[in-house]
């Protein structure tokens, strides 16, 4: 089938979905292809020093580089969603259907010093089939080319064209050096966590891997990321941060123009004090990133927290709510509902959202809020 027809019928795929209509089908054998994926963390089978950190370094690229191509019809589940996940010893398939996937994409690794492999097993989470199961044993340098085969493999099985319909694929980043990968990936898995400790393990860890291999791109627009997470959340009145993260950005951009993590870097860092808010420029660079992935639930937030503060409130609550389809353990977006239905005076509306999180997704913010809504409805006490 020519590019354009599978395009084509993807877009109807995901049309019918939406209509309800999609699993009747699937039920039926006339549509075999799964739309929404998840990547579950892969099982350590070595459990050496690091190991872990490597592992759910792995996952965390193996879900982005599936999201990369944009493929119409496929959904990767946000792997902050998936990682809740990790150790459990839930059967892959209910894990599926909990987080509302059509497919599951499981595995495990085992590492011995240069060497590893990876057992890959692609799971449709209605009824356990197995798609498609592979076994790689590999050098620890192929690890990168390792990582595209496998999304390549899975964007097969699952029948879904690599770009959009009249969209080119962006084109393949070089292979970085495996030291400096290996050292990405650790850093990953710190990121992921939004803690002093693990920002600066990751900071450290990605300093590390750029300072290896400086043509890095993804490794700048991730170490962009984490400084303006250490400059805006711990250490704001120290400007080396805010410097560093402006550098970092610059110097991914500079590699890679599209990478949707520096454009979201480098607006969180020009939205402060500092800078005196410049909303314009920020949402730019918000729009650069979302043109690339549609689906970067913390762009989408920080798109709508910068709209709802120039106020633009409707708009700022429907890309919440996009941000938190994506990825409903997304607590700040879920959190900065209220704000907005306070300004729209929705005081029991607000009041339902601050109810509906622990205070401390938001401390200072919620406590605050959460008492300007109940002064607004006259409950002083």
């Amino acid at each position: 089938m020519a590019a354009s027809s599978l395009a084509a019928a993807a877009a109807v795929l995901v049309a019918l979905n939406a209509a309800g209509v999609r699993d009747r089908l699937m039920r039926r054998g006339i549509v075999e292809a799964p739309v929404t994926l998840a990547v579950l963390p892969f099982e350590d089978l070595t459990e050496i020093p690091e190991q872990g950190e490597f592992i759910d370094g792995l996952t965390e690229e193996l879900a982005r580089t599936l999201s990369a191509p944009h493929s119409a019809g496929l959904k990767v589940i946000p792997n902050v969603r998936s990682m809740t996940y990790k150790g459990s010893r839930e059967a892959a398939d209910r894990i599926g259907r909990e987080l509302e996937a059509d497919a599951v994409l499981k595995g495990s690794v085992a590492r011995s010093g240069n060497r590893v492999r990876i057992d890959a097993e692609l799971l449709r989470a209605s009824d356990a089939r197995t798609l498609w199961r592979e076994a790689y044993d590999r050098n620890v340098g192929d690890l990168f080319v390792l990582e595209r085969e496998i999304s390549d493999a899975v964007l097969g099985v699952l029948r879904v064209p690599s770009s959009e319909p009249g969209s080119d694929r962006r084109a393949e980043p070089r292979p970085p050096d495996p030291a400096a990968h290996d050292l990405y990936l650790r850093g990953l898995s710190h990121a992921m966590r939004n803690n002093e400790r693990d920002v600066d393990q990751a900071i450290a860890l990605f300093e590390k891997a750029v300072a290896l291999d400086p043509e890095f791109a993804s490794a700048y627009a991730h170490l962009a990321m984490v400084y303006g997470t250490k400059s805006a959340n711990y250490r704001p009145t120290d400007p080396q941060w805010e410097e560093n993260g402006f550098a970092a950005a610059r110097k991914a951009m500079e590699l890679d123009p599209d990478s949707p993590e520096a454009h979201y870097a480098q607006a969180v860092m020009l939205w402060r004090p500092s800078y005196g808010f410049p909303s314009r420029e920020a949402l730019l660079e918000l729009r650069q990133a979302l043109a690339v992935d549609p689906d970067f639930d913390d762009a989408l937030y920080e798109h709508a927290f910068i709209l709802s503060h120039v106020g633009h409130l409707d708009a700022a609550l429907r890309e919440l709510r996009k941000a938190i389809a994506l990825n409903p353990a997304n607590t700040v977006a879920r959190f900065r509902l209220a704000p907005i239905y306070i300004c729209q005076q929705r005081f029991d509306d607000a009041l339902a959202v601050f109810d509906s999180l622990p205070r401390d997704a938001f401390q200072s913010m919620w406590t605050g809020q959460k008492a300007l809504a109940l002064i607004s409805l006259d409950r002083l006490d």
